[in-house]
């Protein structure tokens, strides 16, 4: 079978290692290989020894008897040989494993070869080439898919076969690093030979990066009353050793905050050209994102520093929280949201202030939140995103309020997000003309930049050809802002020479001089062209309703009939839903029409208001 396994070996001590895991007697190979007269042996040979014994390995991949045979040999040989010669032989065998479940027996011996350099002659270089070979070796190993569980169910993930092998491979790489941890937890005068690097950060920051791949792709489910996963197991262990070897882990964050550089330490500035030469840097953002998620919301630690001020963490959080964000798969999103929903919880009410809205990252994290909001696959992801974003808006000052509503005006094509956001700014606007103390200096809900706002909420991105069923939420809440605001505006005092001071402030809140013109500028831009869009539509869907109820074919592409959920088509609906479908859409063109209706009434509200105050004062007021 591996007769000749080591007969390129010309020492006795290969022929003896052959003959006895033939025989399968791995015991007695365990120990002939620590006899005293075989060292000059495993010296000498130590690079055609391992890789003969690895073959075996790869031979005979389900026999775990000799898989621990193997592995306690090449320990042995780790031991005794030449510590360069040891470390390629077996970093080749580790690059070259068949079986991703057998990693623990190549790191095993390597991981003993490379303590004995730390104790002897710790080299900064060697460590990154060989650290980055074990974590660049675990990362390639094929990452689950379709793991979108929720709640108790997400414990199943612990039976998937691939969760089972990468688990157990992290759990070995783990294992491997544990090595080193714990020699600089006995051993704390050790230090690097060739650079002034900190060993203990160095190892803190090479830690980091098996958040990336595989932890981020891992679900870390962990609840009080249930049992940990295995991946949440593993996390918290790293977690913790991280806390000893560097007890800030904000400073992670350095670098990338305020830069569009990616996060970089200077105290490693060898050869920058090549990765190896920076290795752990620069450190991953999607591993830090998964890191601060143990911290903040999982609460793995309890080392962390209390002297940062919530928004400080929230700031330094976002880049690697939008990192999180970006990614397409389930559960790094789910990540990212929780850490969301974590960080954005921790403050308070108008937290956030306009020079914080100029920080990195604000506006892209709206921008993500949104896109989780509106396209992502899983309803109660979509759910969390959107209770996150409503909490979110509350952190922001007045102005910073302001110009994220801006934004999202500008931004989304969403009719559902943007009715969210008309809403929101009606509800703005009530509270600024109620609040007696605000000045219209410093309140941006009120006066001129208030109908700068009112008017990009009432667009119709195509005028009366807009798809009103499509936009009807939007449309909704903007007749809505409309109506309150003219009925607000009717009970306004329009005569100048009978003003109070009370008069006076109203006047400056909502610019009743100008108010001719911005009824005349929602008259053409939003109400005529909405009245006619609405009659289109409605005429259209009739006539659609009425070939379906006929038999007739009604001869295109049924796009009126599409229906989206989380950024997917949903599958195509049967002929009598629809019948169902045309007949709720016109019931939606009746519910528009009926508060059209209403704003229509609260216009000619004001106009009588305005014409009575004209003829009181002899002016002539132009009316719409």
């Amino acid at each position: 079978m591996d007769a000749n396994a080591l007969d390129n070996t010309p020492s006795e001590l290969g022929k003896v290692l052959n003959i006895l895991l033939d025989e399968a007697k791995y015991e007695d190979a365990c120990e002939e290989i620590d006899k005293s007269e075989h060292c000059k042996d495993i010296v000498k040979q130590a690079m055609e020894l391992i890789p003969s014994l690895a073959r075996r390995i790869h031979n005979h991949p389900n026999n775990l008897e000799l898989g621990h045979c193997i592995q306690k040999l090449l320990a042995s040989i780790a031991q005794k040989g030449k510590i360069k010669e040891v470390v390629m032989a077996l970093l080749v065998e580790l690059d070259s494993l068949k079986n991703d479940q057998d990693l623990l027996i190549a790191l095993t011996p390597l991981s003993i070869a490379m303590m004995r350099q730390w104790t002897q002659n710790c080299r900064l270089s060697a460590s990154r080439w060989i650290f980055k070979s074990v974590i660049d070796r675990l990362q390639k190993i094929n990452l689950p898919t379709n793991h979108d569980f929720e709640s108790k169910e997400q414990l199943l993930l612990d039976c998937d076969p691939s969760v089972i092998t990468l688990v157990e491979a992290l759990e070995a790489t783990i294992t491997f690093f544990k090595s080193f941890y714990c020699l600089l937890l006995e051993h704390e005068d050790i230090k690097f030979v060739d650079s002034q690097a900190d060993v203990r950060t160095f190892l803190a920051k090479t830690l980091v990066h098996l958040f990336e791949r595989p932890l981020t792709y891992l679900d870390l489910y962990c609840d009080e009353k249930i049992a940990e996963s295995n991946s949440c197991r593993l996390a918290s262990k790293l977690v913790c050793m991280i806390n000893v070897l560097h007890p800030n882990p904000i400073k992670f964050l350095e670098g990338i905050v305020g830069t569009s550089k990616c996060l970089r330490d200077n105290e490693f500035d060898e050869d920058e050209d090549e990765i190896d030469s920076s290795f752990p840097h620069p450190l991953p953002s999607q591993a830090l994102g998964c890191l601060f998620y143990c911290y903040y919301y999982a609460h793995m630690s309890h080392m962390l520093p209390c002297v940062h001020h919530p928004l400080f963490v929230f700031q330094q959080c976002l880049p690697v929280l939008c990192a999180l964000l970006r990614v397409p798969e389930y559960l790094p999103l789910h990540k990212g949201v929780l850490l969301a929903q974590s960080l954005v919880n921790a403050l308070g009410a108008e937290a956030v202030d306009m020079v914080s809205l100029d920080m990195p990252c604000q506006y892209e994290f709206v921008q993500l939140m949104c896109s989780v909001i509106t396209r992502a696959d899983k309803k109660e992801l979509r759910i969390y995103a959107f209770e996150v974003f409503k909490k979110y808006v509350t952190i922001l000052t007045i102005g910073a309020r302001y110009r994220i509503f801006e934004y999202l005006l500008q931004t989304l094509d969403h009719a559902g997000l943007l009715g969210f956001t008309v809403t929101e700014i009606k509800q703005n606007i009530f509270l600024s003309l109620r609040d007696q103390t605000d000045s219209i200096k410093r309140n941006p809900f009120v006066g001129s930049a208030m109908w700068k706002l009112v008017y990009e909420s009432c667009k119709l991105p195509d005028g009366e050809t807009t798809d009103m069923l499509d936009y009807s939420d939007k449309i909704l809440a903007s007749l809505n802002l409309l109506t309150f605001l003219f009925i607000r505006a009717s009970k306004c005092n329009f005569r100048e020479e009978t003003y109070t001071e009370a008069d006076k402030q109203m006047q400056e809140k909502f610019s009743l001089l100008d108010m001719p013109y911005h009824l005349q500028h929602i008259e053409e831009e939003f109400l005529s062209p909405l009245r006619n869009g609405l009659q289109l539509s409605r005429e259209h869907y009739e006539q659609k309703l009425k070939m379906m109820e006929s038999g007739e074919d009604p001869g295109d592409e049924d796009h009126d009939l599409e229906l989206y959920a989380g950024g997917g088509l949903m599958p195509g609906f049967s002929h009598d839903q629809k019948v169902q479908v045309m007949r709720l859409s016109l019931s939606r063109f009746d519910m528009i029409n009926c508060v059209l209706a209403q704003t229509s009434a609260a216009v000619e509200q004001l106009n009588e208001a305005i014409k009575s105050a004209a003829k009181t004062t002899q002016v002539q007021a132009p009316t719409c």
